[in-house]
C-alpha cells in the first residue's frame, strides 16, 4: 500500500476516534466542558511521557547524523512557518487564535503515531526531533500569542513539565542511560494514548458546538487554506530550492517525516491553551475540527507532491 493510502487510513482512524468524543457529549454522558480535564492530562502527563519515551533509543553514527539533520530541519521549518504565519496574519488580519492555528500543526499529537504506522518505527526518532523543536516554540512564541505577547519568563519556561521532559530525554539520549524496563513500558503505553486522547478532546468540543455555524464560517476556511495548502506548498518550494532531501544519506525519508509534521491539521494544543487561558476555545476547536476533516484530502495529496519533487 502506498504511503498516501496508509496515511489516509490512519487519519480516518483518528477521525472515528473524534466521533467517539462527539457521541459522548451528544448522548449527555459528559459535558463538552469536561474536555478541559483531558486537556490537562494530555499536556501535563501524556506529552511528557511521549517526549521521554521517544529518546529511549540506541545511538549510532547514522542516527546521530540523521538526528542533527532532523533537528536543524525542524528549527528552520518552524521559523519559516512563523514568518509565513505572521505575514499572512497581517494580510488577512488574523487574531491570536487564527495566527497560532496557521503556524502550529498538530505534529505533537499526530506525527509520531502517523510515522510509526505509515513510514516505520525506525523513523520515529526523527519525528521526535520535530516534536521537540515545535514544543520549544509552542512554549515560548505560541504561549506569548495567548498572553498578549507577554515577555519571555525563563522561570516559567524551565519549570514547564514539557521542557523538563525534553531536557531529561536529551540527557538520557546523549549519555546512553536507560530507564528500567517497567518504567519505559509505562511511558510507551501512555505515549500511545496521546493521539487518540487529543481526538477525543476535539470530538467533545465538537459535540458542544453548532455544526452549521462551524461549517458555514468562511473565516475558518481561510485559516484552513493557509494551514493545509499554502503553508505546505511553500515548504515544498523551500525543499525544492535548497535541495535539502539530498544533503545526507536517508535525507529524503527524514525530511518526509518533517514534512508530514508540517501538513497535519491545526494543533489541538491551541484549543487546550485557549481553554486554560480563558480565550475563545470554541473557535479554536472549530478550526481544529475543520482542518482535521479537510486534512483527509490535503495530507495524502501533499505527500504525493513531496514524492514528485
Amino acid at each position: 500500500m502506498s504511503v498516501s493510502l496508509l496515511l489516509l487510513n490512519k487519519i480516518v482512524q483518528f477521525f472515528f476516534i473524534m466521533l467517539m468524543g462527539f457521541a459522548l457529549v451528544k448522548s449527555r454522558l459528559v459535558n463538552s466542558r469536561d474536555s478541559i480535564i483531558l486537556s490537562k492530562i494530555s499536556i501535563y502527563i501524556l506529552m511528557p511521557c511521549t517526549i521521554i519515551n521517544a529518546f529511549q533509543i540506541d545511538m549510532d553514527d547514522s542516527i546521530r547524523t540523521g538526528l542533527m539533520f532532523a533537528f536543524g530541519a525542524a528549527f528552520i521549518l518552524n521559523v519559516f512557518m512563523i514568518i509565513i504565519g505572521l505575514t499572512t496574519a497581517k494580510i488577512f488580519h488574523f487574531d491570536s487564535i487564527e495566527k497560532a492555528s496557521v503556524i502550529y500543526s498538530n505534529a505533537g499529537n499526530l506525527v509520531i503515531p502517523l510515522v510509526s504506522s505509515v513510514l516505520g518505527s525506525d523513523l520515529v526518532i526523527f519525528a521526535s526531533a520535530y516534536v521537540t523543536v515545535q514544543i520549544l516554540f509552542q512554549m515560548t512564541h505560541c504561549v506569548s500569542l495567548f498572553h498578549d505577547n507577554a515577555k519571555f519568563d525563563p522561570k516559567k519556561f524551565f519549570t514547564n513539565i514539557n521542557i523538563i521532559s525534553i531536557l531529561v530525554g536529551f540527557v538520557l539520549l546523549v549519555t546512553g542511560l536507560r530507564l528500567p524496563a517497567i518504567v519505559n513500558d509505562t511511558l510507551s503505553s501512555m505515549s500511545s494514548m496521546l493521539g487518540p486522547v487529543s481526538m477525543v478532546i476535539t470530538g467533545m468540543l465538537l459535540g458542544g458546538m453548532d455544526l452549521k455555524k462551524i461549517f458555514t464560517n468562511k473565516r475558518i476556511y481561510l485559516v484552513s487554506f493557509v494551514r493545509l495548502i499554502l503553508m505546505p506548498l511553500l515548504v515544498l518550494l523551500l525543499f525544492k530550492l535548497t535541495g535539502a532531501k539530498w544533503m545526507i544519506d536517508n535525507g529524503e525519508n527524514i525530511l518526509m517525516v518533517s514534512f508530514l509534521a508540517t501538513i497535519t491539521p491545526t494543533a489541538s494544543l491551541i484549543t487546550q491553551f485557549a481553554q486554560l487561558c480563558g480565550k475563545n476555545e470554541d473557535y479554536a476547536g472549530a478550526i481544529n475540527i475543520v482542518t482535521t476533516v479537510l486534512c483527509m484530502i490535503t495530507m495524502p495529496v501533499m505527500i504525493v507532491l513531496y514524492q514528485m519533487i
